[in-house]
């Protein structure tokens, strides 16, 4: 039902959805720009070479700011929300509370998601020595930029 009331305003309310469109397109140009500095800039005196592992940020500031960044970023994507309201009601038991039903089909699903996660987790904590490499964030950021740049551009041209 939240869906279907967000989609009506939106088909009501053109000017809020490009708004919508343009908001979205500025956060990911926000993004392309900061992966795109952190892709440039020079290494410091401290940083390693190439192909030498990177130092990562040690506990609590590094882990503290790599959780609220993550936590920032999935909080900050309303699709997942949207699509959790539009998906799972037709899902929920003929009988039950629809409320209730979402509830707690959504609660699977984030428990879902959370087995999925700490597993890729463990797999790239195995895999750490060698996407710490000062060549591998470097990469990495770079091509996060580029997608991000391109979406940005594609959301805001209405693609």
């Amino acid at each position: 039902m939240g869906a279907l009331g967000l989609a009506a305003l939106l088909a009501a309310r053109p000017d809020l959805f490009t708004a919508f469109r343009w908001a979205g397109a500025a956060v990911l140009l926000v993004w392309a720009c900061r992966a795109l500095r952190a892709a440039l800039r020079p290494p410091r005196p401290a940083d390693p070479g190439p192909g030498e592992p990177a130092q990562p940020d040690g506990p609590p500031h590094g882990r503290r700011r790599a959780f609220a960044l993550g936590l920032l970023c999935t909080g900050s994507n309303p699709k997942v929300g949207i699509f959790l309201m539009a998906f799972l009601p037709q899902f929920v038991p003929a009988g039950m509370n629809p409320t209730a039903g979402v509830v707690v089909l959504a609660a699977c699903y984030l428990v879902l998601v959370l087995v999925w996660l700490l597993t890729w987790m463990r797999l790239v904590h195995r895999l750490a020595r060698h996407l710490n490499s000062v060549s591998a964030q470097r990469l990495t950021d770079g091509l996060t930029a580029a997608v991000f740049g391109v979406f940005a551009v594609r959301l805001a041209l209405g693609g």
